[in-house]
């Protein structure tokens, strides 16, 4: 199935309101067990789409306010509070978002770009804390707006709003109603995934005008690429290496009319024994702020 044909009708409207939506997101890494790291944040933001240029949404996406855990507690306050000051640079996306609800274009990146160097000017110290945000960042903003947008996608708050937003007119039509969806392993971000998503159930509400999709992923099968970086990057626990699983749950609650998101739930757990990658983000809309 291809998936320009399936993503070429919008469904959410372009109509210019702005929506404020509620945010929580976890990150949970453990190895035979034993928790290795543990990450989460809560975000309030607005989303506003102004209009839909060929197949692509117009997005201007502001994070009101966040507290963010990085799961790195040994680090002195000073660095974290640079960790904040380096997502704030994100606090503001004028965004291209295709209707497959991928991130194309930052359109904004340069501004984006202006706020790194202004923080990298002021950094005096030469701690090796510092120069990893600082060639994280270098990653991040110096290599241009589209290697930026598919940074973005590999989020879990990005692939979150993306999975609420997708154009769901294309899959209805299909027999089997799935549809390829391109994402990133959880283990190890910069291997792409390609999996294939079934919309499993639609469930209309008879006493409110929303209307609920439930997705998951059709099959879990072998990744060889996930496999080979596993070894690369933990040899010593290659004997251990066990079976592979890649999980996906995803529940979007839509408006009947606008059809864009009150709500959207999305799970993903990514296990190649001993090694254990769970993420969960719920976005929910804050109704009495529309």
């Amino acid at each position: 199935m291809d998936n320009k044909n399936n993503f070429t009708k919008s469904e959410v409207l372009p109509d210019n309101i702005v929506r404020r939506y509620q945010v929580e997101t976890t990150s949970k890494y453990t190895i035979a067990g034993r928790p290795l790291f543990e990450t989460s944040s809560k975000i309030k933001m607005s989303i506003v789409c102004s209009e839909i240029v060929g197949n692509h949404y117009l997005l201007d996406i502001r994070i009101l306010s966040q507290a963010n855990n990085y799961g790195l507690e040994f680090l002195e306050q000073k660095y974290l509070n640079l960790l904040d000051k380096v997502n704030d640079i994100q606090s503001h996306l004028f965004v291209s978002m295709d209707l497959s609800g991928k991130l194309k274009d930052i359109l904004n990146f340069s501004e984006l770009h202006e706020k790194w160097e202004s923080i990298k000017t002021d950094i005096t110290d030469p701690s090796a804390e510092i120069a990893k945000i600082i060639s994280d960042g270098d990653q991040q903003y110096t290599h241009g707006s589209q290697f930026f947008a598919a940074e973005l996608n590999k989020t879990t708050l990005y692939k979150t709003l993306g999975m609420g937003l997708l154009s769901f007119d294309g899959i209805r039509r299909e027999d089997d109603k799935t549809f390829p969806y391109n994402t990133s392993s959880l283990l190890f971000p910069q291997i792409n995934k390609k999996v294939s998503i079934a919309l499993d159930d639609i469930v209309y509400f008879s006493d409110t005008p929303s209307y609920l999709l439930i997705f998951k992923n059709k099959h879990s099968r072998e990744d060889s690429e996930v496999k080979s970086e596993f070894i690369r990057n933990f040899p010593f626990l290659k004997k251990q290496m066990g079976e592979y699983k890649y999980d996906l749950f995803c529940s979007v609650e839509r408006d009947n009319k606008s059809r864009w998101p009150n709500s959207i739930e999305l799970t993903i757990s990514e296990v190649l024994e001993p090694i254990v990658s769970d993420v969960a983000c719920k976005i929910e809309l804050i109704k009495e702020n529309l």
